[in-house]
């Protein structure tokens, strides 16, 4: 008897792996289907003796690897050999026979040339025809050719948490790799990329796959590969994409005026606890607190009040702080948007006309070098506005131009760093950045403490030489 149930269980197995196996997708089709329209990326800078060089894989992972490894061992000496070429890897995807494609800026920041490496082993140049550094897109263009490979964007907004999705790309340089994976979230807002809604996935992805296409079953892009969050540099589980209708819409901006307008709503915010729910009325913990309104913004005249909890946007659930700034950012500036807030307890709709928010870096390729007169260190500064103080908490002037082949433009620094001191000495004032750029003279090696928008401040030595 005991051996009739055995077999019987063993029967009951083996008919039914067959129907599980039906259930899971086959990726081999989608493979073969999509993959000549992926490309690797390989972008080149010239790193001059007394630059630092950057990493060989502009990717996911690659900060965080860099960062631990300067914990470690300290920060790098600056390279001051002759001059060579860096290299970084990464993907991108056809979107058009005409040969757009899309890749991450980061893959292409600070690059003199950029090599498109196809299917068949060739190799094409390609143009930076247009950068969003807050999205971290960048549109290429190759020359047109109607056999090209394209991929049609998908809906990411249709997207399901749980849905299968293939990513494709070249992580550490091995072309057309493929990995899948499901949809682990929706609207991931990441403290260093706020303005985004990341589609969190579980797919395996490395350095070397930035920029590469993240597929639905139905082969459509929903998303390009961007970010992960590791201790280590490599993938963990957890793995960050861009959305298909973020991409589309930034695409579409850089096509039309070769720039991204982003919305500005002039509030600061912050997310709402239990306890703030409760001494507010609220019967849960959602929506975004206003903390403080700018002055003369859009918040300011559309009548906002410190204490407002926005619950609404333009017909748009507001469930967390994180929620609001892709909202209000990808509202085109001038639009008029109801927005419903609750204020005493009570609901209440108010109407606001968003402004546009001032980007802290140019969208343009090479943004970091400009042609012309120069003084001997290579830069010059403006005062810092009320906006950018209160966002960086400390005092110093903003770089507005760097020059190319002078110390500053051999240092890395770019347009929108924050100057703290020159030569051991504070700068507040565009006057006293004067003062002290006329007592340098050449053959001086000078220390300059700077700070990037996005935090974080280190010193760089300028090594002034004709």
């Amino acid at each position: 008897m005991k051996n009739m149930i055995k077999i019987f269980v063993t029967l009951v197995l083996f008919i039914s792996l067959p129907a599980q196996a039906a259930q899971l997708p086959d990726f081999s089709e989608l493979a073969e289907a999509h993959s000549n329209a992926v490309v690797s990326i390989n972008s080149t800078r010239v790193v001059k003796g007394g630059q630092q060089a950057r990493p060989q894989f502009q990717g996911p992972g690659a900060d965080q690897f860099n960062d631990m490894f300067e914990r470690f061992f300290g920060p790098q000496p600056h390279y001051d050999g002759p001059d060579y070429n860096a290299q970084s890897l990464g993907s991108g995807f056809f979107i058009s026979t005409e040969g757009y494609i899309i890749t991450n800026y980061h893959v292409i920041r600070e690059a003199d040339t950029v090599v498109i490496g196809m299917v068949d082993g060739s190799e094409l140049e390609a143009e930076i025809l247009g950068v969003d550094p807050t999205s971290d897109i960048a549109l290429l263009k190759v020359a047109a050719n109607k056999d090209y490979e394209i991929l049609e964007f998908g809906s990411s907004d249709d997207l399901k948490v749980g849905a299968w999705v293939l990513a494709i790309g070249s992580p550490f340089g091995f072309d057309y790799s493929v990995t899948q994976g499901i949809v682990s979230a929706k609207g991931r807002g990441l403290h260093t990329d706020k303005y985004i809604p990341f589609i969190q996935t579980d797919v395996a992805i490395n350095p070397g796959s930035s920029g590469g296409p993240l597929l639905n079953l139905e082969g459509q892009v929903v998303g390009v590969n961007a970010q992960i969050i590791s201790r280590s540099g490599g993938y963990l589980g957890m793995s960050f994409a861009i959305p298909s209708d973020v991409v589309k819409d930034v695409v579409a901006q850089l096509l039309e005026d070769g720039k991204v307008q982003r919305g500005y709503l002039g509030v600061a915010f912050q997310d709402v606890d239990k306890d703030l729910a409760d001494s507010f009325g609220l019967k849960q913990p959602k929506g975004a607190l206003v903390a403080e309104i700018m002055s003369d913004g859009p918040a300011e005249k559309a009548g906002f009040k410190p204490g407002d909890v926005i619950v609404e946007f333009d017909g748009k659930k507001v469930d967390s702080a994180s929620d609001l700034p892709h909202l209000v950012g990808f509202t085109k500036p001038g639009t008029k948007v109801k927005t419903e807030v609750i204020r005493n307890g009570k609901k209440k709709t108010l109407t606001v006309e968003i402004g546009e928010l001032e980007s802290g870096e140019p969208i343009a390729a090479k943004v970091q070098e400009e042609e012309g007169e120069s003084n001997i260190i290579g830069f010059d500064v403006r005062e810092m506005n009320e906006e950018e103080t209160r966002k960086m908490g400390e005092k110093g002037v903003v770089i507005s131009k760097v020059f190319r082949d002078t110390p500053a433009g051999r240092s890395g620094l770019r347009a929108g760093d924050v100057i703290l001191t020159l030569n051991n000495k504070p700068i507040d004032t565009v006057t006293e950045f004067k003062q002290a750029i006329a007592k340098i003279k050449e053959g001086d090696t000078v220390p300059v403490l700077m700070q990037r928008p996005s935090g974080g401040q280190r010193f760089i030595a300028l090594k002034i030489t004709d």
